[in-house]
């Protein structure tokens, strides 16, 4: 199986980080979990996260305070998961600001279906009690968390000065602009109206499926800003109790296709044999608004 680059795409990304908008956008909100039917009280999509320990607390997130993390970020960042539920936690740093977040899924949900084993961008780890698999992103640039992160933070200060995504060990920077997608091996995909354009990593028509990696970027279509990032694996995550946050999309083929429209055949194939589950995660505002510009 193809392993990720990391040394030398992270060397690039480092260069293309998130930085000050050259059209004076802003990516100061939190929000996850697409969803196409209308949902005005976000009861089942594009929930709001908050950006502060403070927020946290009045909204049912608590910190775990066994969970453990790479050397990198360890002692500099906590986890902070609502209402006993692994599955979309928050990563704070130790001045109370937003750090990341951090999407897991039961091991045993994919002991038969697919070898999330295998991919390095997925770390094993026990997290409330449950044997999980985590991807992880970071906002900021693990160094100014070592530095006790971000000590000064308003309600209109971007959430992300940068995405850093975690392989192994190492956090592996991403651009801030379309443009630079490809730079890290990123690959456009398709534009879906509230989410953006998608850019999954290796994917091309000819890309062999367990050579699927999880992370995908979001741009926003017309400024080419990235104003998100998501999750896609094969299988069938459980989604917690009935009365618990539904944090996993289930794409159905269309959405699927919509996408991804250039991805191999055996992606649209696996998705309907296995499952495909997703998770959208926005850095802006109003993401259900978010437009196309192309096809």
């Amino acid at each position: 199986m193809a392993t990720v680059p990391i040394l030398l795409l992270a060397v690039l990304g480092a260069a293309l980080a998130c930085g000050a908008h050259a059209d004076g956008s802003q990516n100061n909100d939190l929000v996850a979990t697409y969803g196409g039917l209308p949902d005005p009280m976000h009861w089942l999509s594009f929930y709001s996260l908050p950006r502060t320990v403070q927020l946290a607390k009045k909204d049912g997130w608590s910190e775990v305070v066994n969970a453990t993390h790479v050397a990198t970020v360890d002692g500099f960042v906590s986890t902070w998961c609502r209402q006993g539920d692994f599955r979309v936690c928050l990563l704070f740093d130790t001045a109370g600001v937003v750090a990341g977040l951090q999407a897991s899924v039961l091991a045993k949900d994919f002991d038969k279906s697919y070898p999330i084993a295998m991919e390095t961008l997925w770390r094993n780890q026990t997290l409330l009690n449950e044997d999980v698999y985590s991807a992880t992103a970071l906002f900021v640039a693990p160094d100014v968390l070592s530095e006790g992160g971000r000590k000064t933070f308003a309600d209109d200060d971007d959430t992300v000065t940068g995405l850093y995504l975690q392989n192994g060990q190492n956090f592996w920077a991403m651009p801030a602009h379309a443009q630079y997608g490809q730079s890290v091996g990123f690959e456009m995909q398709g534009c879906v109206k509230g989410m953006g354009r998608h850019f999954f990593y290796g994917m091309t028509s000819s890309m062999p499926c367990d050579e699927h990696r999880p992370f995908f970027l979001l741009f926003d279509d017309v400024t080419g800003q990235l104003h998100g990032f998501g999750i896609t694996l094969f299988g069938k995550p459980s989604s917690g109790s009935w009365f618990g946050r539904k944090w996993f999309e289930r794409p159905n083929t269309k959405l699927v296709s919509a996408m991804a429209p250039d991805a191999p055949a055996c992606f649209q194939d696996w998705s309907r044999k296995k499952g495909l589950a997703a998770l959208h995660v926005y850095f802006k505002s109003s993401p259900w608004a978010v437009e196309c510009a192309r096809n």
